[in-house]
């Protein structure tokens, strides 16, 4: 079955780690629904590279392909707007962000709590992250 609209949106700060890791992962698990990812500063060169090291190594582990070519990506209200499931992935963390830049939008998304790496090493946020990818594809 082909793929053609973005069913779910993951927002993270950089979109480098954990919104890139969950696109990749909600993608190779689903036939028919697509994910996309987005960054909340994405635009303002945080990261290094295409995507974190710890994304690739998980990835590798599960025998998912990625791609290195894509760089993070920033949000744009069009993605709001045209996307029927948004999800931030840390409350704390990216409530602000959304209130500051996409107001009307900061109640309407749903918010998990998987802190970036300086509060939850990799080991242990990654896999939460394939969980409630998991858990959301299974209800979707």
């Amino acid at each position: 079955m082909k793929k053609n609209r973005t069913e779910v949106l993951f927002i993270c700060t950089g979109n480098y780690y954990r919104s890139r890791f969950c696109e990749m992962y909600f993608n190779h698990i689903s036939q028919s629904k697509m994910a996309d990812s987005k960054g909340l500063l994405a635009d303002k060169g945080l990261t290094e590279g295409p995507l974190s090291v710890h994304t690739i190594a998980f990835l590798n582990d599960l025998n998912i392909p990625f791609d290195l070519q894509r760089f993070p990506s920033q949000l744009e209200e069009i993605h709001l707007i045209s996307t029927p499931k948004v999800i931030a992935l840390c409350e704390r963390e990216h409530r602000p962000l959304m209130e500051e830049q996409y107001p009307d939008w900061a109640n309407k998304i749903t918010y998990w709590q998987v802190n970036d790496i300086d509060f939850t090493e990799p080991r242990l946020a990654l896999p939460e992250l394939k969980t409630r990818v998991e858990q959301l594809f299974q209800t979707r």
